[in-house]
C-alpha cells in the first residue's frame, strides 16, 4: 500500500503551480502498489475467503511492519478479527511460541499510529517542498529542474555537501619528519622525532638544524612499554555493516549489497537481511551446533573446523537478547546452499558472512604492543611503535570475507633495556603535506546515515540519541543513497562520493540552518513520534506542526528565491528559459501531454510542470529510433518490424523484432515475429 500522490486529490494538482501550496488533504488516500497488484489480490481472496474466522497479523515487529498489514487489512475493509503473532526470532520453537500467545491486534494500534503518521507527515514535507524548489528552479532558468526533497534524503546531501565543503576549503600545507634509524645489539630499529606526540615540523630549516645537530650526539634507551592486547572476534553483521565492508571489498553499491543478502535470503542460506543488531537471541544460539555442522561439510569451510569452541551461547558479544529487535543479526542457516550455483556476487558475500559466523568461535587475536622512547643528547625525543601477533585466534581464518586492518602487520622490535645506549646509525629529514579529509565511499555514507548525529556540533545535538538523529533506517539507506544519485545530486566516481552542481545548488538555496536538510529534524520527528507509539501524545498536533513548518519555509523559499544566484552550469539559454525545446513526436503514453525530441532522447514536454518522466531513448537494444519510429510506437504501441538488431556477442549477424509498448509495465519491450526468436 502507499499514498497516492497529489494529483489524485484534485486535477489541478497535475500542473505544478505555487498556488496549489501547500497540498494537505483533508483525508488522505491509499493505493496498492502497481508493482505488488499480484500479491495483493492472493491476500485479499484470503482474507475474504468465508472458511476463514479470523486473521493473523504477522508483520515485523516494529512500526512499518504494523503498518504494513494494517493498512492493507483496512483497504480491503476487513471485518474479521485479527491476532498479532509477534516474535523477534525466527527459529521453529519461538515461532511456535509465540503463536501461543497471539495478541488482539488492538493491543498493537498505538504502533500504527506512529507508522501512519510518520507516513503522513513525510508525505506533506516530501510532496510540498519538491513542487516548491522544482517551480522555483524552472523560474530561474535551471534546465534540470525537477528537485526532490525529503528530512532524510536533504540532510544527507547536506553531510555530503559539508565534507564536500571542508575538502575543498582545506589548504594543505608542507610539514617534514625526522626519522632516526637505531642499532642496538646489531638489530636494527626506527624512530620518529616527537614532542608531546607531535611529529610534524611545519619549518624545513628548523627540521634539517635539528637533524644535524643530533647527528653527532649520543642516543639512549629512556623507557620501554609492553603489553599484551586482546582482541576479540568482530561481531556479527548487520546489513549497515556488510554493505560499507562489501563496499571496501569489491566496491558494491549498499544496494546491490541488500540485493545480493537478499537473493541469498530467499534461497535459505542467511537469516534476513535487513537487520540492525549485530547479536542474535538464545534462541537463534540454539542452533549454532547444528549451522556448523552443516557449514564443516561444505568443502571451502573445512579447513577452519574443528573450532576451538564448540559453546558461545553466553557470550553477550553474540548472544544477547536484550539487544534483539524485530531482526537479530545476519548468519547463515543450517539450508547450506550450493556454493558453485551461486552467482560470484552471492558467494563473495556468503563467503563473508560464514566466515565471520565461523570467527565468532575462535578465541581473541593476541598482540604484543611495545613502545621504545629513545634519547638523543638527553633532550630529543624519538619514538618507536611495534606489534607482534603472538595468538592469531580468529585472524587464522581471515580470507576473501575479511581483511586484516590497517597496522595489523608484525613489527619487530628487538629486546632492549632502559638506559642502554643505541648506537644512531643515521637520520633522514623527509617532507610530507597535510591532507583534506577524505572523501566518502558508497559503503560509508550508510554509516554516516546511521551516525548522522556525528556530523552536528555538540551543542547542537543536545541530548538527542544516536538512534533519535539517525537517517533513515537499515531498510531503506540504501535506497535513499540511490535516490540522490539518480536525483543527479551526488555521483560516484571509483566509488568516491561527488557533489554535483545541481545537489549544490540545492544546499545552496535552502541555507544554512534550513530545518529539511538538518538530521535534528528527525531527531526531534522521532522522539515526537516514538510518543506518539507509547501513547503519551496525539498525532494531529504533531501533524498541525508539520503542515506550519511546511507552509513557513514554502513562504520563505518563495521570499529569497529573488536573490538566489543559480551556478551557469544549471541554467538554460535565455530564450530557452520555462520551456522545452524540440519537435513534437506524439503524445505521452503516461499523461497525455505532447512528447517532445529533447536531443538525447524524446520526452513528455510536461516534465517541468507535474514531474512526469516519459520517455523513449533514441537508441534501444542497439536499434536507433527515429522520430517516425517513435511516432508510430506512441500512436499504435507498435513500431511494426524493424530489422538490424545486432545479436549479443556477435559482430555480424542480426534479427528482425518489433519494439511494443507495454501497457501493464509501462515501458518497452520487444516482440519477434512468428516463429523468430534473438539469441
Amino acid at each position: 500500500m502507499q499514498l497516492v500522490d497529489a494529483d489524485k486529490y484534485s486535477d489541478e494538482y497535475r500542473k505544478w503551480d505555487l498556488k496549489h501550496l501547500p497540498i494537505i488533504p483533508a483525508a488522505f488516500k491509499y493505493q496498492v502498489d502497481s508493482k505488488k497488484s499480484g500479491i495483493f489480490t492472493n491476500i485479499k481472496k484470503w482474507v475474504n475467503n468465508p472458511k476463514i474466522d479470523y486473521i493473523i497479523h504477522a508483520g515485523d515487529i516494529e512500526r512499518e511492519g504494523q503498518l504494513i498489514v494494517t493498512e492493507i487489512l483496512r483497504y480491503i475493509n476487513n471485518r474479521k478479527p485479527v491476532k498479532r503473532l509477534w516474535s523477534s526470532s525466527l527459529t521453529k520453537s519461538a515461532v511456535q511460541n509465540a503463536f501461543l500467545q497471539l495478541k488482539n491486534d488492538e493491543h498493537y494500534h498505538n504502533l500504527f499510529v506512529e507508522a501512519q503518521t510518520r507516513q503522513k507527515s513525510d508525505w506533506v514535507i516530501g510532496i510540498n517542498l519538491s513542487r516548491c524548489v522544482s517551480i522555483l528552479m524552472k523560474e530561474k532558468g535551471v534546465h534540470d529542474s525537477l528537485f526532490s526533497l525529503g528530512r532524510v534524503q536533504t540532510s544527507l546531501v547536506s553531510i555530503i555537501n559539508k565534507r564536500e565543503k571542508e575538502i575543498e576549503d582545506f589548504k594543505s600545507v608542507p610539514f617534514w619528519n625526522i626519522k632516526g634509524k637505531f642499532i642496538a645489539s646489531g638489530t636494527p630499529y626506527y624512530g620518529k622525532w616527537c614532542i608531546d606526540n607531535l611529529e610534524n615540523i611545519f619549518d624545513k630549516e628548523r627540521a634539517e638544524a635539528l637533524s644535524l645537530y643530533c647527528t653527532s650526539k649520543e642516543a639512549r634507551i629512556h623507557k620501554v612499554d609492553g603489553d599484551h592486547i586482546e582482541v576479540p572476534p568482530p561481531q556479527f553483521y548487520n546489513l549497515t555493516a556488510i554493505q560499507e565492508e562489501a563496499n571496501k571489498l569489491y566496491k558494491y553499491s549498499p544496494d546491490k549489497v541488500l540485493d545480493i543478502a537478499q537473493e541469498l535470503y530467499l534461497k535459505g542460506a542467511i537469516s534476513y537481511p535487513r537487520a540492525q543488531p549485530r547479536v542474535v537471541s538464545d534462541n537463534e544460539a540454539q542452533e549454532f551446533p547444528e549451522i556448523l555442522s552443516t557449514l564443516e561439510q561444505i568443502t571451502f569451510f573445512q579447513s577452519y573446523f574443528p573450532t576451538p569452541m564448540k559453546d558461545i551461547s553466553k557470550n553477550k558479544r553474540f548472544v544477547d537478547g536484550s539487544k534483539v529487535n524485530d531482526h537479530y543479526a545476519i548468519i547463515p542457516t543450517v539450508e547450506v546452499p550450493n556454493i558453485s550455483k551461486l552467482s560470484i556476487d552471492e558467494q563473495r558475500v556468503y563467503k563473508m558472512i560464514t566466515l565471520r559466523f565461523i570467527s565468532a568461535h575462535y578465541p581473541a587475536a593476541v598482540y604484543k604492543q611495545t613502545s621504545i622512547t629513545t634519547l638523543i643528547d638527553e633532550q630529543f625525543t624519538f619514538s618507536t611503535k611495534g606489534k607482534q601477533v603472538v595468538v592469531h585466534g580468529w585472524k587464522a581464518i581471515l580470507g576473501e570475507g575479511e581483511q586484516p586492518a590497517k597496522g595489523d602487520e608484525d613489527d619487530f622490535l628487538p629486546s632492549l633495556e632502559v638506559g642502554a645506549t643505541v648506537e644512531l646509525d643515521n637520520l633522514e629529514v623527509t617532507e610530507g603535506r597535510t591532507t583534506a579529509p577524505p572523501r566518502y565511499t558508497q559503503g560509508q555514507l550508510v554509516k554516516v546515515m546511521e551516525q548522522a548525529g556525528r556530523t552536528i556540533e555538540k551543542d547542537a545535538r543536545a541530548d538527542y540519541t544516536t538512534k533519535e538523529l539517525s537517517l533513515g533506517t537499515v531498510a531503506t539507506r540504501a535506497s535513499i543513497i540511490k535516490q540522490i544519485t539518480s536525483k543527479a545530486y551526488i555521483e560516484v566516481k571509483d566509488n568516491l562520493v561527488f557533489m554535483t552542481p545541481k545537489g549544490r545548488q540545492l544546499i545552496s538555496i535552502l541555507g544554512e540552518g534550513c530545518w529539511i536538510s538538518s538530521p535534528i529534524t528527525s531527531g526531534n520527528m522521532e522522539r515526537s513520534l516514538e510518543e506518539i507509539g507509547a501513547g503519551k501524545r496525539k498525532p494531529d498536533p504533531f501533524l498541525h506542526r508539520i503542515n506550519e513548518l511546511v507552509m513557513q519555509l514554502i513562504k520563505e523559499l518563495q521570499d529569497k528565491s529573488p536573490k538566489w544566484e543559480i551556478q551557469e552550469s544549471l541554467q538554460l539559454a535565455p530564450e530557452n528559459k520555462g520551456a522545452d525545446i524540440g519537435e513534437p513526436i506524439g503524445v505521452c503514453k503516461l499523461c497525455g501531454e505532447t512528447v517532445i525530441d529533447k536531443g538525447t532522447f524524446y520526452g513528455c514536454s510536461s516534465f517541468h510542470e507535474t514531474g512526469c518522466d516519459f520517455s523513449i531513448p533514441k537508441t534501444f537494444l542497439s536499434k536507433e529510433i527515429k522520430p517516425h519510429i517513435a511516432t508510430k510506437i506512441l500512436e499504435s504501441g507498435n513500431s511494426g518490424l524493424l530489422t538490424g538488431f545486432k545479436k549479443k556477442n556477435k559482430t555480424d549477424e542480426y534479427y528482425d523484432a518489433f519494439i511494443v509498448w507495454d501497457e501493464n509495465k509501462k515501458r518497452l519491450s520487444l516482440t519477434f515475429p512468428p516463429g523468430k526468436v534473438s539469441s
